[in-house]
């Protein structure tokens, strides 16, 4: 898995190409001028961000409430979304995420950041300002994302860094 492209490895994942998936599993789109604002505690969507984004803000994504600086999403407030950047992603601020981040480019981490769930990158992570990127597997909140949309995980797809 780890010689395919993003489109190759999503298809593999997910079962149907980028557009396919945007085309009929997408709940909510937005742009990276509106991202910031359009999915505050954004819970149980699809969420797909066309072009290069940047959080800037402490956004909340999957939880109904803001839960404090590496702290998961209490259970009662867990709402996991699956959050698509189609293109690069930057964080600035400090986002929480509880579901699945797929960003189809690369991601830099300006910020403190929270995912609970996993993350899927297409290209490189870097981290140039001391930020830190708290990725913490959380089985619950992936399983609670096949609400929302059908998934299949293929054989040797999660790798621990």
């Amino acid at each position: 898995l780890g010689n395919m492209s993003i489109n190759e490895l999503f298809e593999n994942f997910f079962g149907m190409s980028l557009a396919q998936y945007r085309a009929s599993v997408v709940t909510l789109e937005t742009t990276p001028e509106n991202a910031n604002a359009d999915v505050q505690n954004a819970g149980y969507e699809v969420i797909w961000i066309e072009g290069d984004t940047t959080f800037v803000f402490n956004t909340t994504i999957g939880c109904a409430t803001n839960p404090p600086s590496n702290q998961p999403c209490p259970a009662s407030d867990m709402q996991p979304s699956i959050v698509i950047v189609n293109g690069d992603l930057t964080t600035s601020g400090s986002p929480h995420f509880t579901g699945l981040v797929v960003v189809t480019g690369s991601i830099e981490i300006s910020g403190n950041t929270d995912v609970y769930g996993a993350l899927i990158a297409g290209g490189t992570v870097t981290n140039n300002t001391g930020g830190s990127l708290d990725l913490t597997y959380h089985s619950d909140a992936l399983e609670r994302t096949i609400q929302i949309s059908p998934f299949s995980a293929a054989a040797g797809s999660w790798r621990d860094f």
